[in-house]
């Protein structure tokens, strides 16, 4: 118990600490200390990782010491309210270990060495606020003056955008300046928040894990990195785990698929190859409202477009006519076949998809990735089934496809 939530030897508090711990209350037991002056749980919140928080949690402080926490679940509702539904992962606990660092940074720092280098000792000293405040804003008002795309702001944290404070306005109001964000260790997904801005206009693409039932896990390991309110969520879903090592994720999941490291990519076209050509099971409209799957191609792999508008043409099987992407009066687009337009043969794309990863058979990726092409075939129908094309949900009154 004292290693775990005492501070470090050599801090101020630890004597103390060490006392107190040694006469820590057992809440299950009853048993209390011997006249302390304070005795609370401390209700609170924890943002500290990226896994979509918060987490409610309470902390204990006696005589002015923190010596514990524990997931608050004394709040009403508190399995709708926290994500981590009353559990705690170890972050909460390290932080304790962070207030009582005896070496934890307390004044700001200033160089005294101007010499750089991996041998050269920085020479910090402590200084006051007020020094440090004066100094950054002189220099900021000299750059301000000149050209105030001379200050580079940057973030080093994935939970930036709900975290960063009075940062942007104060940004807005020293004008324009560079802006430079990235992540703040292997959980950060920040290719996922880019892409995720880019085409789905979110920062977070996520499972809606409340209505997943299955789930095929690649390149992912989020038993060791999710927190614990990923993995209370991931844990009523059915997880096939496809990775070349037994990881934390793999050991619980409910099936594993060793597989040779770098051969994912042949999976996956094998599984797009028995979904389109075998099963022949996919969302047609959302292929044809969505996408460019209509699209028609030409021989030389452009687009094929409208003579006066420029824009990509679409077979209407309806009216069994080319008209424009964006035609009002285009009723059913075409994902297969072949047509001619303006004297030019053309196939949609989806057609042209389709005849391509015929060759991925399940035999072939077996040959390459090692996963029998029956467990190929079986993985990929229940994906499929699970899916649940088709299929409708109400939600608050309004119907969307599962």
């Amino acid at each position: 118990m004292k290693k775990k939530y005492a501070p470090a030897e050599g801090s101020p508090s630890h004597k103390k600490v060490d006392t107190d711990l040694k006469q820590q209350p057992n809440r299950k037991s009853g048993k209390k200390l011997d006249n302390p002056k304070e005795d609370v749980w401390i209700p609170t919140t924890c943002w500290f990782c990226a896994t979509g928080g918060p987490c409610l949690h309470r902390y204990h402080r006696i005589d002015g010491v923190l010596v514990n926490v524990e997931g608050n679940t004394e709040e009403a509702g508190f399995a709708e309210l926290s994500r981590n539904q009353g559990r705690l992962c170890p972050k909460p606990f390290s932080l304790i270990e962070k207030v009582y660092n005896p070496h934890r940074i307390k004044t700001p720092l200033k160089r005294t060495n101007p010499e750089k280098g991996i041998d050269k000792d920085p020479g910090w000293v402590e200084i006051s606020w007020d020094e440090a405040l004066d100094t950054v804003a002189k220099r900021l008002k000299t750059i301000r003056q000149k050209d105030p795309r001379g200050v580079c702001a940057t973030f080093v944290s994935v939970a930036q955008m709900s975290m960063q404070g009075t940062w942007e306005p104060f940004y807005i109001t020293f004008g324009p300046m560079q802006d430079l964000r990235g992540g703040s260790g292997m959980r950060c997904g920040l290719g996922v928040h880019i892409f995720g801005n880019t085409i789905h206009g979110g920062f977070r693409c996520v499972a809606d894990l409340d209505y997943t039932k299955y789930m095929i896990i690649m390149g992912s390991n989020m038993v060791a990195s999710g927190g614990i309110c990923g993995n209370l969520r991931y844990s009523e879903v059915k997880r096939v785990v496809i990775d070349p090592v037994l990881n934390l994720t793999a050991a619980k999941a409910d099936e594993w698929l060793p597989i040779k490291p770098g051969t994912d990519i042949a999976f996956m076209l094998s599984m797009m190859n028995v979904i389109i050509n075998e099963l022949g099971i996919y969302d047609v409209e959302f292929l044809q409202k969505t996408t460019n799957s209509p699209y028609l191609v030409g021989p030389e792999g452009n687009f094929v477009r409208g003579d006066k508008s420029g824009k990509p043409l679409i077979w209407d099987a309806a009216g069994q006519a080319a008209r424009g992407f964006d035609d009002p009066g285009l009723k059913d687009p075409a994902l297969t076949g072949e047509f001619t337009v303006n004297g030019v043969k053309c196939k949609p794309a989806f057609q042209l998809l389709k005849e391509h990863v015929m060759q991925y058979t399940p035999e072939w990726a077996e040959s390459i990735c090692g996963i029998p092409s029956e467990t190929i075939r079986r993985i990929t129908r229940e994906f499929v089934e699970n899916a649940r094309i088709g299929s409708t949900i109400r939600i608050e009154g309004i119907d969307l496809p599962y």
